[in-house]
């Protein structure tokens, strides 16, 4: 890619079923154990990113990041794994949690959680705030978007939640925040 940036997807093994259903031609043979394994599945895919060359030169950061189920794989993985190390380096550079509820703990790399409006609510992340740090073992950020929601439509987010509906969608536009984020 022109910009020297690329795209790895892990897929949680607890979407695995649904896979195999939809697609078997692709995902038949698909399968795990255990969904615990998620956790090697991603520092083995970060360590083979590492080992390997996806572009034309070497990989020079990685940084993991996930939205809502995802965001709060993202920080569990930086809270429990975050201190891996290849070749002498941090296996991850940097974690970027969306829409994660779970605090973050000081890891030495840097962590930007971005958090809509709704999220702190209805997962109860207003309990895991933490003020920013910027020490060498503390490289932290939170960014709280004001009258966003964890989905574009507010309908969505009601009615995933069963709450009432305040009847106006959502015009935040987090997408661009998160873009933001990651520069």
């Amino acid at each position: 890619p022109a910009a020297g940036h690329a795209w790895v997807g892990v897929e949680n093994p607890i979407t695995f079923r649904k896979l195999r259903r939809e697609q078997p031609e692709v995902f038949a043979d698909l399968a795990i154990e255990h969904p615990s394994q998620l956790w090697g599945m991603l520092t083995q895919t970060a360590q083979l990113i590492r080992r390997s060359s996806l572009l034309d030169g070497p990989v020079r950061r990685i940084v993991m990041t996930g939205y809502s189920a995802s965001g709060t794989v993202t920080s569990l993985y930086a809270n429990s794994f975050g201190d891996r190390t290849f070749d002498g380096r941090p296996l991850i550079d940097g974690y970027l949690p969306l829409a994660s509820g779970v605090f973050n703990h000081p890891i030495g790399v840097p962590i930007i959680r971005v958090m809509t409006q709704s999220d702190f609510a209805l997962f109860g992340a207003a309990a895991n705030r933490r003020d920013d740090a910027g020490t060498s073992t503390d490289r932290y950020r939170l960014i709280e978007v004001s009258g966003s929601t964890h989905s574009e439509r507010v309908s969505d987010t009601c009615a995933l939640y069963s709450m009432p509906e305040n009847g106006f969608d959502n015009d935040v536009p987090i997408n661009m925040v998160i873009g933001q984020a990651l520069h």
